[in-house]
């Protein structure tokens, strides 16, 4: 019987922690603005240590937000949230959020999504 009090005060805890740290639509763009910056860096054939690097990732930075203002959308779910991007008329997932962290899926799939869009 102790045990079962245990796990339950145990998962009352983790469900708390998780609806307080849930990240928000913010931390959502801010991790899908750095996976297309590099996304286009690698598009670019750009280097991290070029000099002209600060003018193509505010350039990346505002096409990003741009782009993310019209097309980007966020559901929270309490314990977690899924950043979705409209494409055509369904929406893709694009990351997973939980306990403060925002888990992005990779740069090919952000790929497949900008060739099939354009």
């Amino acid at each position: 019987m102790k045990k079962l009090g245990l796990a339950l005060i145990i998962l009352l805890i983790l469900g708390v922690t998780a609806v307080v740290t849930c990240p928000d639509k913010e931390a959502h763009k801010d991790a899908i603005t750095k996976v297309i910056n590099e996304v286009v860096q690698e598009e670019l054939g750009v280097k991290e240590e070029e000099d002209n690097l600060g003018i193509l990732k505010g350039l990346a930075n505002i096409g990003a937000g741009i782009f993310l203002e019209s097309k980007f959308s966020v559901d929270n779910y309490f314990v977690c949230s899924v950043g979705r991007i409209l494409h055509g008329t369904e929406n893709k997932a694009v990351s997973i959020g939980v306990f403060g962290h925002v888990f992005t899926f990779s740069k090919d799939n952000l790929k497949e999504y900008f060739e099939s869009y354009y």
